[in-house]
C-alpha cells in the first residue's frame, strides 16, 4: 500500500512545491519588474524564471498522467478541508456576483455581464452543498462561469491579449473548467481517474498562482483592474478547492488491489 501510494504523495508533492515557487517568484515580479506604462513585466531573471515553472507544472501533470501505473479514484466526500474551500469558492462567487451587479446598474447591459452573473449565482449551490449531493446542474453552470470569465477577459479589448495578467487567467480558468469537467463525470457514475488528478493538479496549481499574485498586484495599485481583481479572487477560491481535493486524494490510502479503471 506504501509502494501504491508513493508515486501520487510526491506528485503532490512536487505539484505543491512548483506552485509555492512559481507565486513567490510572480509575486516578486509585480514588486520589482513590472512595468506600468506598458503592463509588461521587463526581461530578467524573475519573469524568464517564472515561465519556466509555469511550463513545468504541466509538464510534471502530462508525465505523471503517462506514467502512473493505476490511476488514483478521487473520492467524493467532503473533507474539512474541502467543505472550507468551498466556502471560500461560494465567497469569491459572491463578491463577482456583486461587482457584475455594481456594473449593470452603473454602467447598464452588457453582452456578457447578465449572463455570467446569472451562471456565477447558479453555480453557489455546488460549493456550498456535500459532493454526495451537489447538483449536477449547478456544477455544469460553474463550468460555464468559468467558460464565459475566460470569454470575456479574451475579448477585453481594454486589455491587450498578451498582457501577461490576461493570459494567467486564460490559463487558469481554462484549467479549472477542464477539472470541474472531471467532477461532473464521477458525479454522473463515468469517472476519469487517470484524467482527473493531473487536471486537478494543474487547476490548483494555476488558480493559486494567479489568485495570489494579483492580489498581491492590486495591492502594489495600479496594475490590476478591479473586474479582474474580482475574477482572480474566483481563480484562487477554486483553486484552493481543487488543491483541497487534490490533497484528499493523495493522502488517502489506496488498496493495492484497486480494479479502478483507467481512463
Amino acid at each position: 500500500m506504501k509502494k501504491l501510494a508513493s508515486p501520487h504523495r510526491v506528485f503532490g508533492l512536487l505539484i505543491a512545491a512548483l506552485t509555492l515557487a512559481a507565486t513567490v517568484v510572480r509575486s516578486l515580479g509585480f514588486v520589482l519588474a513590472f512595468d506600468r506604462s506598458v503592463g509588461y513585466f521587463n526581461n530578467g531573471l524573475l519573469s524568464t524564471l517564472f515561465y519556466i515553472i509555469l511550463a513545468l507544472i504541466p509538464v510534471a501533470a502530462i508525465g505523471y498522467a503517462l506514467l502512473v501505473r493505476r490511476a488514483v479514484p478521487m473520492p467524493m466526500e467532503s473533507t474539512t478541508l474541502v467543505r472550507s474551500f468551498s466556502t471560500s469558492s461560494v465567497g469569491a462567487l459572491t463578491v463577482l456576483i456583486a461587482l457584475n451587479l455594481w456594473s449593470l446598474v452603473s454602467n447598464g447591459p452588457h453582452t456578457l455581464t447578465l449572463p455570467l452573473t446569472l451562471v456565477a449565482a447558479l453555480a453557489i449551490p455546488y460549493f456550498a452543498t456535500s459532493r454526495a449531493t451537489a447538483p449536477i446542474w449547478s456544477g455544469i453552470s460553474a463550468v460555464i462561469c468559468c467558460v464565459l470569465c475566460l470569454v470575456v477577459e479574451y475579448f477585453d479589448a481594454s486589455v491587450t491579449i498578451n498582457s501577461p495578467i490576461k493570459l494567467m487567467h486564460l490559463l487558469a480558468f481554462l484549467a479549472i473548467a477542464l477539472y470541474l469537467l472531471t467532477e461532473l463525470f464521477a458525479l454522473a457514475g463515468a469517472p476519469k481517474p487517470r484524467r482527473a488528478l493531473p487536471l486537478a493538479a494543474v487547476a490548483a496549481a494555476y488558480g493559486i498562482i494567479g489568485g495570489i499574485s494579483h492580489v498581491v498586484a492590486a495591492l502594489m495599485k495600479d496594475i490590476i483592474l478591479l473586474d479582474y481583481l474580482a475574477r482572480a479572487l474566483v481563480l484562487f477560491a477554486f483553486g484552493l478547492y481543487a488543491a483541497a481535493r487534490l490533497a484528499a486524494t493523495v493522502c488517502a490510502p489506496q488498496q493495492q488491489d484497486s480494479n479502478t479503471e483507467e481512463n
